[in-house]
């Protein structure tokens, strides 16, 4: 036509429109996506899309809850220290799995080739994977000697800080490579 990017016609045939449509099912397993594959993918996004949701509510809880907190002042890792630190801890136990959702759900669909998607899937796992050491190594409370515990904290904070960044410019390198975006 006119440039104008229409459905396919199928005559009631199921189609990669009918999955989640262009990009989307286009990305999916290298093929057209199942209507299955679909609900899985769209699923797993979904729980990887609550978990940032999940853990500043968590923290908000914690923090709204902590006489004296200043949210400016104070580390959200310190968060671990008040009353309700159980919480804070419990937030990165649950954003590890749900990170990992997203990386298997988000592997799926974004970028043009197999090496592009399985790019996105490592980056996205690391970040989930470096999430569960911050919930297994609480930092040390402010004033006391430097323990093993904590230079592990710190140690995964440093990892965490080096991933994020990394994993940022090579997510949107995937998406300038692929013409769909």
């Amino acid at each position: 036509g006119h440039g104008v990017r229409t459905r396919p016609r199928t005559r009631g045939r199921p189609n990669a429109w009918s999955a989640g449509g262009g990009w989307y099912a286009r990305s999916m397993h290298d093929g057209p996506a199942s209507p299955r594959g679909a609900r899985w993918t769209r699923g797993l996004l979904a729980l990887g899309a609550i978990g940032p949701v999940v853990f500043w509510a968590l923290g908000g809880v914690v923090a709204a809850t902590w006489p004296g907190y200043d949210p400016i002042a104070d580390s959200i890792r310190s968060m671990v220290h008040a009353p309700l630190g159980g919480l804070q801890v419990l937030a990165f136990v649950i954003g590890g799995p749900l990170t990992l959702a997203w990386a298997v759900g988000a592997g799926r669909v974004i970028g043009g080739t197999p090496r592009d998607r399985t790019v996105v899937r490592a980056v996205f796992a690391v970040q989930a994977a470096i999430s569960v050491p911050f919930a297994l190594f609480p930092t040390d409370a402010a004033g006391v000697p430097t323990t093993l515990v904590g230079e592990l904290h710190l140690a995964t904070f440093y990892a965490y800080a080096i991933a994020m960044p990394g994993s940022l410019i090579l997510v949107g390198r995937v998406f300038a490579r692929d013409p769909a975006w």
